[in-house]
């Protein structure tokens, strides 16, 4: 999933590299540079993914995002009721997900339900902070960040019910990681060639793969949530 490019590149590696809040004073931004800023934005995002992201660079939006992840990556790592599920998911970055992790075809025992409702909560408890950060610093990921939270959402209730194996999540979740940073690949370029959201072939494709796996509805809203429940108020409706 393309981690080593990841983990291996600072954010602007390039001099030609031009933040994304300068961007109505330079409109031609290198496709490398695009591509490579949205693969970030992405990767501090993702929920369960939201962990080992890329440090972004020291300006004021990017510096909040980061300094809002490190806060959740403190409380995972901190916090001793998701040690029943330690070894089982990657609390952080779906893409580190061990051999073993890949291979455990359990289910989840009544300790570890327990275990992964904590986790749910702890990263309910944070996403406000770094979705409104991330707004800012990087709106064009934010609706791939919308669907994989949502469909990230299914899964973890399809394992907590105990109607998919560890081993079946973490392959699910790295498949869904990897087609979301197809999707900020392809979107990167819409966005050089100033193509709306509402017209984005990237996040039509995403979406439509999501529905065909059925992780998320019509409204892209989760497709499954037990024991996890939505909320409503006015037009906008919260299922986390």
């Amino acid at each position: 999933m393309e981690a080593a490019r990841l983990g291996n590149r600072g954010l602007w590696a390039h001099d030609e590299a031009v933040p994304p809040w300068r961007r109505r004073h330079r409109k031609a931004l290198p496709a490398r540079i695009a591509g490579g800023t949205m693969r970030v934005a992405f990767a501090c995002f993702v929920l369960a993914t939201l962990t080992g992201c890329v440090t972004p660079p020291p300006q004021t939006a990017e510096s909040e995002v980061t300094a809002a992840i490190d806060a959740l990556k403190s409380a995972l790592d901190s916090d001793r009721r998701l040690d029943p599920i330690r070894d089982k998911v990657s609390l952080g970055d779906a893409r580190r997900a061990s051999s073993s992790m890949l291979s455990l075809t359990s289910h989840p025992t009544e300790e570890e339900r327990q275990a992964l409702q904590e986790w749910h909560e702890v990263l309910k408890a944070h996403r406000p902070d770094i979705t409104k950060k991330a707004q800012r610093a990087f709106p064009w990921a934010v609706p791939v960040y919308d669907l994989l939270w949502a469909s990230g959402l299914s899964l973890l209730a399809e394992l907590y019910s105990g109607k998919i194996s560890y081993a079946e999540y973490n392959h699910r979740k790295l498949a869904m990681v990897t087609r979301g940073l197809k999707a900020l690949d392809q979107r990167a370029s819409e966005v050089q060639r100033d193509r709306p959201q509402g017209s984005s072939a990237a996040l039509a494709s995403f979406r439509n793969y999501l529905l065909e796996q059925q992780l998320i509805n019509q409204e892209m809203q989760p497709a499954r949530l037990a024991p996890f429940t939505c909320t409503r108020m006015g037009n906008t409706t919260n299922c986390f």
